[in-house]
């Protein structure tokens, strides 16, 4: 399909191994908007845009679709937006799709785009080919413009910069996400923060299991600013910071990461620091392995539910290494444990533990406690889920 100055609404429409020799080898859209429900994108080919691709003004509007195994030679495997005006994504699912060199699932330069409860799993950017020489940024997402990301997952993307997702400037709010079993080669396993000057906010959002080279759940490029509050970061690996690790290249002009209310629990390597004279890393209320300066930090086992952790996929039972070719994800829980009372999510009901997690009631007083149930001591929670109305209920009265 090709759209242009046009409005078009499809519902419950398959396109299925188009190829194209330019962009979008299942649709390319130009100053069109597109509204779709319903819709599946699987194996198609473009140039850019696999499954679909949009430039100069467009609005699209999607729900409940899903793109997989599409392809693109260069950007935007699932979907390519260049200048688009309005991106707005609800309920749809990227899988197994790939691009050389950036965004396996989805790539947006200079667009506006929200995202609600979509899932990104299984994507990957490879890296231009030969003569060039780009690495591979953003397998599950590539975005470049004002960004808000709500209730998403990235799981098992795997790239050589930014594994979940590949961040280069505009506004970003991240809330409510999960980011584990992604890869990247080099930088940023889970995240990649590229650039950034204004604030990068990210509420209530689980890093678990994803590795690089550098900052295996987040990479935070030179002169970027990143704020996180109840955030939590279990079992990710990387030389240099396993949970978190600042860009290293650059010491004159520092970036800056702040963490309150969250859970570095990754080791003794969680958090890398080039330059602690000028404080890249600040961190307060937080559960940090192996300890950090800071006021109200401890350095304590925060008892997560059921952490994740890679599986045989003909066993789960038996535990694997990442690099292991027959490994699985198993997706954890990182609810904190809790006498007084824990939501399952598997049962969607409360249940009690024999022990009680440190991090409950151990967040910054000064913040209130938002929707955490009664009782909550009136004191939030460290970790993904405090202020939330599954935090972890509290055995103060």
């Amino acid at each position: 399909m090709y759209n242009y100055q046009s409005n078009p609404n499809l519902t419950n429409c398959i396109f299925s191994c188009n190829f194209s020799q330019s962009s979008g080898g299942g649709i390319y859209n130009r100053m069109s908007k597109l509204d779709l429900a319903d819709c599946t994108f699987i194996e198609n080919t473009g140039f850019s845009g696999g499954g679909i691709y949009s430039e100069d003004q467009c609005v699209l509007i999607l729900t409940n679709c899903v793109f997989r195994a599409n392809s693109a030679e260069w950007n935007g495997g699932g979907m390519c937006n260049e200048d688009t005006n309005d991106l707005i994504l609800t309920n749809c699912t990227f899988r197994d799709n790939s691009a050389n060199p950036n965004g396996g699932g989805m790539f947006s330069r200079r667009s506006n785009q929200t995202l609600i409860n979509c899932i990104f799993s299984g994507n990957k950017a490879y890296g231009g080919p030969w003569p060039y020489t780009y690495s591979g940024k953003g397998a599950g997402l590539y975005i470049f413009g004002d960004t808000e990301i709500i209730n998403c997952a990235f799981r098992n993307n795997l790239a050589s910069e930014g594994g979940g997702v590949y961040y280069f400037r505009g506004v970003l709010t991240i809330a409510g996400c999960t980011f584990t079993g992604n890869s990247a080669e080099n930088y940023g396993g889970g995240l990649y923060n590229y650039d950034n000057m204004p604030d990068f906010i990210m509420v209530n959002c689980t890093f678990g299991e994803n590795s690089a080279e550098w900052g295996g759940g987040i990479f935070n490029h030179w002169s970027s600013q990143l704020r996180m509050s109840n955030c939590s970061f279990s079992g990710n690996i990387a030389s240099n910071g396993s949970a978190l690790s600042s860009d290293p290249s650059f010491t004159t002009l520092p970036g800056r990461i702040e963490l309150t209310n969250c859970i570095l629990w990754n080791g003794e390597n969680t958090l890398f620091d080039p330059n602690p004279d000028c404080s890249t890393i600040a961190v307060t209320y937080s559960d940090v392995q192996g300890g950090w300066p800071g006021e109200g930090n401890i350095n304590a086992d925060p008892c997560f539910a059921d952490p994740g952790y890679w599986a045989d996929a003909d066993d789960p039972n038996i535990v694997v290494e990442l690099n292991d070719p027959n490994a699985v994800w198993i997706e954890g829980d990182y609810h904190l444990k809790s006498q007084a009372g824990r939501w399952d999510p598997n049962t969607q009901s409360w249940i009690q533990d024999d022990v009680t997690s440190p991090c409950i009631d151990a967040g910054d007083p000064n913040i209130p406690v938002g929707d955490e149930p009664m009782p909550n001591g009136g004191i939030i929670n460290m970790g993904a889920y405090g202020g939330t109305p599954q935090a972890s209920k509290s055995i103060r009265p």
